[in-house]
């Protein structure tokens, strides 16, 4: 009898374990069937072609005369100087245009989070487009976004920089902004990371409160595409969306 029962014991122990395998393979065949119904879903977009611009901008949030609402901000040409403690909240921007196009069947949203984003489709249009305010505004995009249908290519130009007050503390740290692309809530989402980096600000010899902008060079710019992200509510509709990534 004890023999039997143990035998029982050991019968009843290996149909658990064969039944939470079983119920684990059948959750990672639901997942990967998931996955790959959110990627059907998901956009095709292509970014990449990264041009650094040569220019420099500043802008103020005080109202300063360098300060353009709804505008582009102004060129900061080599002669132009950061005093502190008054301009420590006027930022120094960099730029890079990037190309991208829209390769899937479904309209795409791309966003950024960098500090201003401007279409510009064509390289050749730059100088236009970077023009000194009051001569033409160039089409700003509202946070960042852009949306584009099937088979649409397009032009943006990136421009991202530190505060005066941030440079001090960070000196010439890369800017990393953090770009995605979305065709449904229930797809995949692209993403990407752009890095840029310059030497930006000079101290002004012989007045450590003075920084003067330094000769222009083209930022460095690298772009990286990373894993893409998941909506796990897409898997579980019980439970609250919170996105996981595929490695």
């Amino acid at each position: 009898m004890l023999v039997l029962s143990a035998v029982a014991l050991v019968v009843s122990a290996v149909a658990v374990i064969v039944s939470i395998r079983s119920a684990g393979s059948a959750r990672r065949s639901a997942d990967a069937a998931a996955k790959s119904h959110a990627d059907e879903l998901g956009p095709a977009v292509m970014v990449g072609r990264e041009r650094p611009l040569r220019e420099r901008w500043n802008h103020s949030p005080r109202g300063l005369p360098n300060s353009f609402v709804g505008r582009p901000p102004g060129k900061a040409e080599v002669d132009t100087k950061f005093v502190r403690p008054q301009d420590l909240d006027v930022r120094i921007l960099i730029g890079c245009h990037l190309a991208m196009k829209n390769e899937g069947v479904r309209s795409a949203t791309v966003w950024m989070d960098a500090f201003r984003v401007d279409r510009c489709d064509d390289v050749a249009d730059l100088e236009v487009v970077l023009s000194p305010p009051g001569e033409r505004a160039p089409d700003a995009l509202p946070d960042g976004k852009l949306t584009l249908v099937p088979g649409e290519q397009a032009g943006v130009i990136v421009r991202d920089g530190p505060t005066l007050g941030e440079w001090l503390e960070e000196g010439d740290a890369p800017r990393r902004i953090e770009i995605h692309a979305e065709s449904s809530p229930d797809g995949a989402r692209q993403n990407w990371t752009l890095e840029m980096s310059a030497r930006l600000l000079d101290p002004v010899p012989g007045n450590d409160a003075s920084f003067s902008v330094v000769p222009h060079q083209p930022p460095i710019a690298r772009l990286t595409e990373r894993p893409r992200s998941y909506p796990t509510a897409r898997l579980r509709r019980s439970s609250p969306r919170h996105e996981q990534t595929s490695g």
